[in-house]
């Protein structure tokens, strides 16, 4: 158990029995009485990935200010929203937006809402080899072509030629072959959770790292690869980078736009949740600001995720009222 769980167990327990009491002040009076002020964190238990990105940036912000008495306690649940209107948590974090539905019976049953700030994305390019001109992919294609002994991946095509590329002889059909690579275990397990049914089977071909996988795919024709997709200015080389098609069957690269909007299908968008009695606590404010801030996406850029572009990095200082709107009455 991560030692930020451990402890604050204890206190996590004294703040449960505070809000089911009926103070919905969440656990303020408990974490006050305390040497350190304790923020506590809520994660989406299901959502494993999540997990990974506020882990590693507490740790982060504890080196950025080992001098602040504010001591970070995370935990998993099932429910992030009722931890944070019930006042078990002061900051949740999930892997996807609250929908109009949620919403709407959060507002009726506590009259508000958490904030919801997008703070990064998993987003992966699918790379083919430079003479390949096969235009676009749909997402049964790709779990064929890494999946091929699954029983999800039936819908998906076998053959470039099926795919529409003409850099193959049509005379004779040519396999996809999927690369896949272990050394990065976090992209490996990010990526499975895109392509992946129920049960992951093994990959047609394993290499060791990114480097060999991108070397295989530029020796051999008839393979592709995944990579990271890091730079949310859009910088990074998509010559070589297949489209998705979407559920409307439109074909969509990955960029800033397409990610973060939802609509790139090999991208998963990471939100902190931001308890409304969390927002005026002294105690909670250098948290969140570093979690909404530069030095959090400097770090989050290091570990392989696409970084907010800086049109949504305004709109974050303006929903947490650090900036003033440019468009008038702000954003919705």
């Amino acid at each position: 158990m991560n030692q930020l769980h451990v402890m604050g167990f204890a206190l996590l327990l004294s703040a449960f029995s505070v809000a089911s009491s009926g103070n919905t002040s969440d656990a303020d009076a408990d974490a006050k009485n305390n040497e350190k002020e304790y923020i506590f964190v809520a994660i989406h238990a299901p959502n494993l990935k999540a997990g990974e990105v506020v882990e590693f940036l507490t740790e982060d912000f504890k080196l950025h200010f080992p001098d602040e008495n504010v001591e970070p306690v995370l935990y998993k649940t099932t429910n992030v929203m009722k931890a944070l209107m019930d006042g078990y948590a002061h900051v949740g974090i999930t892997g996807k937006r609250w929908s109009d539905k949620e919403v709407t019976m959060l507002e009726h049953k506590y009259n508000a809402r958490p904030l919801e700030i997008p703070v990064a994305a998993d987003a992966f390019a699918i790379v083919k080899h430079a003479d390949n001109d096969v235009q676009s992919l749909n997402r049964a294609d790709i779990q064929k072509a890494f999946l091929p002994n699954s029983d999800c991946a039936k819908a998906g095509v076998n053959t470039w030629q099926e795919a529409g590329s003409s850099a193959f002889d049509e005379g004779q059909a040519t396999n996809i072959e999927g690369v896949a690579y272990a050394k990065d275990e976090r992209l490996f397990r990010i990526f499975n959770f895109h392509i992946m049914c129920d049960v992951l089977p093994k990959q047609a071909n394993i290499v060791e790292s990114q480097g060999d996988a991108l070397a295989y795919v530029s020796e051999h024709i008839n393979a592709l690869t995944y990579t990271a997709v890091t730079l949310a200015d859009d910088e990074q080389d998509m010559e070589q980078v297949v489209a998705i098609l979407d559920d409307s069957g439109v074909m969509v690269k990955p960029r800033a736009d397409t990610v973060f909007s939802g609509q790139y299908p090999l991208s998963l968008i990471y939100y902190i949740n931001i308890a409304p009695s969390a927002k005026k606590l002294t105690r909670a404010k250098k948290y969140i600001e570093y979690l909404t801030g530069e030095a959090a996406q400097s770090k989050l850029a290091e570990k392989g995720f696409m970084v907010l572009p800086e049109q949504i990095m305004l709109r974050n200082k303006v929903k947490l009222k650090e900036a003033e709107p440019i468009i008038a009455n702000g954003y919705r």
